[in-house]
């Protein structure tokens, strides 16, 4: 799906100087999301999304108010051409306050910074380099903890408090080994990135030294309690994401691992069965095309009973039983791509990013989980045909809008953001101004209300900050 014309164009609110080429980039809090300061400067909101909290109900066709979305989103689009109070150089007053809201980095170099958004500049070093450079910096779903990575010899994956980072930079400490509380050594040798888990503060997804094998960690266990999970047959692992599901009868969900493969298959496994290995053999896959998956997000769709007649079956699954619980997700995928090699593509397979729902139940007796698949939007970074080709087509991150997961922003190769509706893939919005392909990009948590989306590319020493379809 190509990028419409009617997408508005966001210019970002702050750019942040860095002094070294940033890897990744995430948001951080000491507060849980609803706690966030919510205070705007004024009673005006520029990008206003009427969106609600993500429904309990299953979403297998389309979200009901994407339609609103779109509906506001192209008044506001038609007013701001009228109403010289909505210029891009007088909105400061329609800003959130970035007040008490700081945002991690980690850079090439390997050292990871925490900044104060507010006064815009660095608080406090997380990390020192540890020789390599940064690959990660993930905020966890627990509001005290955040995930670093180093390309080092030794792969070392590590869990840092923001508390400690906070008190550090309050009291002008620089001992960064204060605010480590786990370390992992993956001895990893790919670029594939670990993965907190999104619903469950205690896993965490690894790779490992062998290049198509993901390792499990419980935080709560020893070093030795780990579940390996092996992929062959479609190549190195390239991206990892794990995501604890919603059930039908609103009980805790279960964990699933997915792994995005070289050969441009995503494989899937259902976790929570506590078991110490398993094999592709166990898992479910769901091919997007012959190029890598470079990254991917999960984000749960609700629940429902699957029957055989909604059913669309995976791999040797030709049915699925009536009595049977169900557990939905919603996933974003990335590829690489190279636009001459794409521009031979059928049109629903040009797109490097895709969105599509992986619904898995076991029967009553939880035995072997079967899977079901479907896609719902192939989406295009960049125009692509037979005849030109309009910069690089490649994907290099996806992330869902956390809280309710109804918008994705996909960074690509061609220095831009975009943001699409989930349901039906619709273009909602360009943000330009990055120096370079998209490196990494994240919501704030709160950004249902807050709007808050930071991006950095990996030749532009800076970080943007944007605001993106706020709440009023």
């Amino acid at each position: 799906m190509e990028v419409r014309s009617e997408a508005r164009t966001i210019d970002p609110i702050l750019n942040l100087p860095v002094h070294s080429s940033v890897k990744s980039i995430c948001f951080v809090s000491q507060k849980n999301p609803d706690d966030f300061c919510k205070e705007y400067e004024g009673n005006n909101v520029d990008d206003i999304d009427s969106s609600s909290s993500q429904s309990s109900e299953d979403d297998d066709e389309e979200d009901d108010d994407d339609d609103e979305i779109r509906f506001r989103s192209n008044i506001l689009l038609s007013q701001k051409g009228k109403d010289p109070d909505c210029n891009r150089n007088n909105n400061s007053r329609r800003r959130v306050s970035l007040n008490g809201r700081f945002l991690a980095s980690c850079h090439s170099d390997g050292e990871a910074l925490l900044w104060d958004l507010n006064n815009q500049k660095t608080m406090t070093t997380i990390s020192s380099p540890r020789g390599g450079p940064g690959m990660t910096i993930r905020r966890t779903d627990d509001p005290s903890k955040i995930l670093y990575q180093t390309r080092d010899p030794k792969g070392i994956v590590s869990l840092h408090s923001i508390d400690r980072c906070v008190g550090a930079a309050s009291t002008s400490r620089s001992n960064t080994n204060a605010t480590t509380t786990r370390q992992y050594e993956t001895f990893s040798r790919t670029f594939c990135q670990a993965a907190p888990c999104y619903g469950n503060k205690n896993l965490l997804a690894l790779p490992s030294i062998d290049d198509s094998t993901v390792i499990v960690v419980d935080e709560r266990a020893g070093s030795n309690n780990v579940a390996k999970y092996n992929i062959k047959g479609h190549g190195m692992l390239t991206s990892l994401a794990l995501c604890d599901s919603a059930t039908t009868n609103n009980a805790s969900g279960r964990p699933v691992l997915a792994c995005g493969m070289e050969s441009g298959t995503v494989t899937f496994f259902d976790i929570s069965d506590g078991s110490s290995s398993q094999s592709s053999s166990e898992a479910a896959s769901f091919s997007l095309g012959k190029e890598p998956i470079l990254t991917l997000d999960l984000v749960p769709s609700g629940a429902s009973a699957v029957t055989p007649n909604n059913a669309i079956p995976g791999p040797e699954n030709n049915s699925i039983p009536s009595e049977s619980i169900s557990n939905s997700l919603l996933v974003a995928a990335g590829m690489a791509g190279d636009a001459e090699d794409i521009s031979q593509l059928s049109n629903n397979e040009v797109g490097r990013a895709a969105i599509f729902k992986t619904v898995y139940c076991h029967n009553n007796d939880y035995t072997t989980p079967i899977w079901t698949f479907k896609q719902r939007a192939r989406l295009s970074t960049c125009s692509v045909d037979n005849d030109n080709f309009h910069g690089k087509p490649g994907v290099s991150i996806c992330r869902f809008r956390p809280q309710d997961g109804r918008l994705l922003a996909i960074g690509g190769w061609d220095y831009r953001i975009r943001l699409f509706e989930r349901s039906k893939g619709n273009a909602m919005a360009v943000l330009k101004g990055n120096g370079g392909s998209i490196a990494d990009l994240d919501w704030s948590p709160d950004a249902c209300t807050s709007g808050l989306l930071a991006s950095a590319s990996g030749n532009d020493k800076s970080i943007a900050i944007w605001q993106c379809f706020a709440k009023r």
